[in-house]
């Protein structure tokens, strides 16, 4: 006799539902420390290699946007709005400590050399990168 599978086997005429693990979806972690913002590198797949970003907030919503600017966009945007964005391996990082000075006073929180580290997600049709501040993980 013939053993089969008890998951691939049907059930009462339905097959049995079977959700996948898929490492792709986890999720985007930014780390914020007293001088620098720095996102983990499944975050940091969506800035497509920039070279500088647009940083903003939506105090409402409690959110720090990144918006990531191309080489080709560079002469379009007012050069005070740009940082730099470096990589490594693993990471895309925002160096700026003024930057996280206001991000600190607008939202009433405080970043030091331990980072505190925020989920991440991605709008694709705005090309913008969101912080959620709303809850540490």
């Amino acid at each position: 006799a013939v053993r089969r599978c008890p998951i691939c086997r049907e059930r009462r005429g339905n097959k049995m539902e079977i959700q996948w693990f898929n490492k792709a979806l986890k999720d985007g972690i930014a780390s914020i420390y007293s001088t620098n913002i720095t996102i983990n590198k499944v975050g940091a797949i969506n800035l497509d290699n920039a070279e500088y970003v647009q940083v903003g907030i939506s105090l409402e919503d409690r959110y720090v946007i990144i918006k990531p600017i191309n080489i080709n966009d560079i002469d379009f945007v007012d050069k005070n709005l740009l940082l730099n964005l470096t990589y490594g391996p693993t990471y895309a990082r925002i160096s700026n400590s003024d930057l996280i000075k206001m991000i600190e006073q607008k939202f009433e929180l405080e970043f030091n050399s331990t980072p505190r580290k925020f989920k991440t997600k991605y709008i694709e049709g705005d090309n913008l990168l969101l912080i959620d501040l709303n809850k540490e993980v």
